[in-house]
């Protein structure tokens, strides 16, 4: 009997708890409502204020966006006039410029031709003291001739070398010249094309020429025609034996009229088998 009516006063208090929880969500139910409709009502009186004062803004805010333009439109007519005064002394003051500049590479251009003009003659006059000492040398014993000729080549090849670089010095010096004005005449054009409202033409580097390098003369000894019936190896060597004071691989291909890679690997066999002997860059009849 005990747990019988434990169950039933179980199942009543279950039954009271759930009608009293049915009840409270009745009465949040009608709260959330009320809320609801209050919250509307409250939105709604703001809507009107909020369109109200917005209304009002506008009103006030013309007056002072206008006031606004007019100083903006005050402030930029006073940068354009400084801007263009600015404009006005700052594209004298270049044109000055570019004229010191003009007149500066002009006159380096033609010390640039005199000093060339120098070189050239002072080559000319080395060039040709060192044909007549060519000539008094070859007069000479065949031994003193070669050192002549030898220590006269070496001054040749020294003193080309010097007016090459002297000449390519000079024209190093006058294209950087001829750059800097070209990049301010380009940049003057394009400022007087933008204040005009004109396109920028573009600039065309005129061409330099360079200078053609001299040839040196080079002598080659007498060497004797080959015969039509010897070999290769036989009309090398005859040659080499005909030039007891050495010839070079180059004089010896000419006189076989071959071309001098063509005579390498004979040669060498030559002097592998010791029919000739290299000295330096010449060859010579075996001793």
């Amino acid at each position: 009997m005990g747990m019988a009516d434990d169950m039933r006063n179980l199942a009543e208090d279950i039954v009271s708890s759930y009608n009293a929880r049915i009840a409270r969500i009745g009465e949040m139910k009608k709260e959330t409502e009320n809320l609801l409709a209050e919250f509307r009502t409250a939105h709604e009186k703001m809507s009107k204020e909020l369109r109200r004062d917005l209304a009002e803004g506008v009103s006030n805010r013309v007056p002072e966006v206008k006031n606004m333009l007019d100083q903006f439109q005050a402030l930029h007519q006073e940068m354009s006039n400084a801007l263009r005064d600015t404009l006005s002394k700052g594209e004298e003051d270049r044109l000055t410029s570019f004229k010191d500049m003009d007149t500066g590479i002009k006159t380096r251009i033609s010390e640039i031709k005199d000093e060339t003009h120098r070189l050239l003659s002072d080559f000319d006059k080395a060039h040709k003291e060192m044909g007549d000492a060519l000539r008094g040398t070859l007069s000479k014993s065949e031994e003193g001739r070669l050192k002549g000729f030898k220590a006269m080549d070496k001054e040749i090849k020294a003193s080309v070398d010097r007016i090459a670089k002297e000449t390519a010095k000079l024209l190093r010096e006058f294209g950087t010249a001829h750059k800097e004005m070209a990049n301010e005449w380009k940049n003057l054009t394009a400022l007087m094309a933008k204040k005009r409202g004109a396109p920028v033409k573009p600039v065309v580097k005129p061409k330099v020429a360079k200078p053609k390098p001299k040839v040196e003369e080079k002598v080659v000894p007498e060497v004797e025609e080959v015969k039509p019936e010897e070999t290769l190896e036989e009309g090398m060597l005859r040659i080499v034996n005909s030039n007891p004071r050495g010839i070079m691989l180059r004089d010896i291909a000419d006189s076989l009229g071959l071309a001098p890679i063509r005579l390498a690997r004979t040669i060498k066999a030559l002097i592998d088998e010791g029919e000739i002997r290299k000295e330096d860059n010449l060859y010579y009849p075996a001793e």
